[in-house]
């Protein structure tokens, strides 16, 4: 069916970048509409009324009117600005990791509704400021499993053997192996029991079960590093954030904290 030419949308900016000598590239998340990427004219000058709403990490409503080659927003109101978490770098660092995830792994156009419902709940535990860390390794698995390059965590991928009480994490065969199967696999790493119980949850539990999950630091940065080894190897390269929070690791943890 034919895009009406006016239309009103929900959506979270993900980015943007300067277009021309005033004007910007909005890219939003929608819905309804999926990853949209809509010219914003006119909202680098000092007096525009629309630049403060088309932040990164704001949830909007935006009017968009069909342009030539790709929308341009007519007009837009902040619902969300998510102001605890824009005040704090550690938290900031890691919204903004989410929406580049967000931004690479979903294509222009595709259903997302999905996917947006997963960032928003991110960004709302963000906000809360509760386990920022636990919320990260959430949106990362689902993220993952949402847009179709989720790991196999159940079975081993050369043997068929499972499901596997533990072995190793393979990013470059795109899940978990069994002990006998990784001797031998490029970046194979050993996965632990917990770290494979709270992969699985991560990816497959609900909200409230992943909310109350505990680890402690070290299963914790295991859980971390597999799911960073494996998006690194899906975007050829570590998302461009992510040396923000290589930062924050370098913080350390209080003694007996967990996340």
């Amino acid at each position: 069916m034919e895009q009406p030419r006016l239309f009103k949308t929900e959506a979270i900016v993900l980015r943007h970048r300067p277009l021309g000598e005033a004007d910007r590239l909005v890219v939003l998340l929608s819905p309804t509409h999926g990853k949209l990427e809509a010219k914003a004219k006119g909202v680098r000058r000092a007096k525009s009324r629309m630049g403060g709403h088309l932040q990164p990490l704001t949830r909007i409503v935006a009017q968009l009117a069909q342009g030539h080659s790709r929308p341009v927003v007519a007009g837009c109101q902040t619902l969300e600005s998510f102001p605890s978490l824009q005040a704090d770098l550690d938290r900031l660092g890691m919204g903004l990791y989410a929406c580049e995830l967000a931004d690479r792994f979903l294509p222009l156009g595709a259903e997302a509704y999905p996917a947006y419902s997963a960032l928003l709940e991110t960004l709302r535990w963000l906000e809360r400021g509760t386990t920022p860390a636990l919320a990260l390794r959430r949106f990362e698995a689902r993220l993952l499993h949402l847009s179709g390059f989720g790991p196999e965590l159940e079975r081993c991928l050369s043997c068929g053997r499972g499901p596997l009480p533990r072995g190793a994490f393979a990013p470059l065969a795109g899940g978990v192996l069994c002990p006998a199967c990784a001797q031998g696999q490029a970046g194979a790493r050993p996965l632990s029991a917990g770290a494979l119980s709270a992969l699985r949850l991560l990816q497959r539990g609900t909200t409230g079960e992943v909310s109350r999950l505990r680890l402690p630091p070290a299963l914790a940065r295991e859980v971390e590093l597999h799911l960073r080894a494996y998006i690194a190897h899906l975007l050829e390269g570590d998302a461009r954030s992510a040396g923000f929070l290589d930062h924050l690791q370098r913080q350390p943890l209080a003694a007996g904290q967990e996340v």
